[in-house]
């Protein structure tokens, strides 16, 4: 059974129509049902999202043919007008809600097969995990259109919900760090963002092969000691694949095996002020929900934080990609293949090895077609000098911005 039931679409004053527009909806209203009819029978993601497509604007499709016969009716005087303008006000707020799944569906449809694929073993069907999932979605959208400045305190009560990583104790807040596996006081914690929320560009979206990435998404958060995000901006942790199976199980990794005996953070009251950065190497990440942050932004993470290091000449990193393989156990299309070859000869002057991506990767998108050669490379240099500025300059300070973001938010 649905979640939640789709916008209603009134269609009270059908009858009153004109008999020519009654057989126009009619139609439109027979293709909707055989539609929903098949969406419901879909046994796999790609075609269940194919018949959903088809089904949102089918819907689109109906609502615009019966707004403007009510209009034709209203301009001809044979209808209630009061009746038809309330009926219109209905077919607006309807059309509103269903265009903005359509565009999301179409804008992000890969990403949502992704995240259909990861909610499935959670939910009876797919229509279920599909709610689950558009909801999500279509909020982060929504309040990027209207040019909502990004939120750290709303994307941090999204994470700590989804993941179930903040409780309340004697009236003060704790927050669950996934490495450490324990509670600690929020002040002592971060909600990281894998993908650093100032990426957001068109140049990420088509890294990622969708019409658009949303950064608020909840799956693109974790929570951390603060100390230990620290090391994640800062390059010298990334998460990875543990083991693979019916659920993905992840692990801290160290890259930068120079800092293997410094500790994170100067803050006395950080988790690891008083430990070394190498007990967390290889540790396993502890989860208290069902939910997970998504793969494709954790490999982004792991991508670029190579890439980095290559290019700090850490060539040990290289050679350990070379003879081993990529420490990435878990395939999946997660990002455009030729966008990444690019930015590991921009950044780190170096052609990778296929085992690097040849099962992390994808060629094409039909959400975001391949552009030419020359408009690629401007991309990728583009991208490049925004992860860069990020990745290698920012770091430091993010950390500190984002305080003073929560203390502006609380105090508004």
């Amino acid at each position: 059974m649905p979640i939640r039931p789709r916008p209603r679409i009134p269609s009270n004053l059908v009858k009153d129509l004109y008999r020519d527009k009654q057989s126009e909806l009619a139609e439109i209203e027979q293709r909707k049902e055989r539609i929903s009819c098949e969406v419901s029978h879909a046994t796999s993601v790609t075609e269940f999202i194919e018949k959903k497509v088809d089904e949102v604007d089918a819907c689109l499709e109906y609502i615009q043919h019966y707004n403007d016969a009510l209009k034709q009716s209203i301009r001809a005087e044979n209808i209630n007008k009061k009746r038809a303008h309330e009926e219109l006000d209905e077919l607006r707020g309807a059309r509103l809600d269903l265009g903005q799944e359509a565009l999301v569906l179409k804008r992000q449809r890969k990403i949502i097969a992704e995240d259909l694929e990861d909610e499935l073993p959670r939910h009876e069907t797919i229509s279920q995990a599909y709610l689950t999932t558009i909801v999500d979605k279509t909020m982060s959208a929504c309040a990027k259109q209207k040019k909502v400045r990004f939120r750290q305190t709303e994307f941090k009560k999204c994470v700590t919900s989804y993941l179930a990583a903040s409780k309340i104790e004697g009236g003060d807040e704790y927050i669950w760090c996934h490495v450490q596996g324990d509670w600690q006081p929020a002040k002592t914690t971060k909600t990281a963002h894998i993908v650093p929320k100032s990426l957001t560009s068109d140049e990420l979206s088509y890294f990622f092969g969708v019409g658009e990435v949303i950064l608020s998404d909840r799956r693109n958060g974790i929570t951390l000691d603060a100390g230990i995000e620290e090391g994640l901006d800062s390059g010298k942790i990334v998460i990875v694949p543990a083991a693979q199976g019916d659920k993905t199980r992840w692990k801290c990794v160290l890259i930068d095996q120079d800092s293997r005996n410094r500790t994170f953070g100067s803050h006395k009251n950080w988790g690891l002020a008083d430990r070394a950065i190498k007990h967390i190497d290889g540790k396993e990440l502890e989860f208290r929900s069902d939910g997970r942050p998504a793969a494709r932004y954790l490999y982004f993470r792991y991508a670029m934080t190579c890439l980095y290091h290559i290019q700090r000449k850490h060539e040990d990193w290289l050679q350990k990609i070379e003879s081993v393989g990529a420490i990435w156990a878990t395939p999946g299309p997660y990002l455009r293949q030729s966008m990444l070859k690019l930015l590991a000869q921009n950044i780190g002057d170096i052609y990778l090895p296929e085992v690097f991506y040849k099962n992390t990767t994808f060629v094409d998108s039909s959400d975001r077609p391949a552009v030419s050669q020359a408009e690629e490379e401007l991309l990728a240099k583009s991208l490049e000098f925004r992860a860069e500025y990020e990745l290698a300059i920012c770091g430091g300070r993010k950390a500190d911005e984002e305080e003073n973001e929560l203390d502006e938010e609380d105090e508004g």
